[in-house]
């Protein structure tokens, strides 16, 4: 490739910001969660709200694989484009 970028360069690129985007928003989620939780104990003083670190771990797991999964193939396809043809498009 003329831009110095190999194919297999472009294809970890996007899937370490695919990863990256749903690593962010699951510990948002997770974090988000939580804090409604704890703010809904202070006004519901008879309620008791916990969370499992299972739960947690799998929910963080889920968005990982969630990431790898759905931005394999728009990465794929990034790689396969030809530079200058890329670069046209735009």
């Amino acid at each position: 490739m003329a831009v110095g970028a190999r194919a297999s360069d472009v294809l970890q690129q996007f899937l370490i910001e695919a990863v990256l985007v749903c690593l962010v928003g699951g510990a948002l989620g997770i974090g988000l969660s939580m804090l409604i939780a704890f703010t809904l104990q202070m006004f519901l003083p008879g309620w008791e709200i916990g969370f499992s670190p299972v739960a947690l771990l799998t929910a963080f797991l889920c968005s990982t694989f969630t990431g790898i999964l759905f931005g394999w193939l728009p990465a794929r396809n990034a790689a396969r484009l030809d530079p200058v043809d890329a670069l046209a498009r735009e």
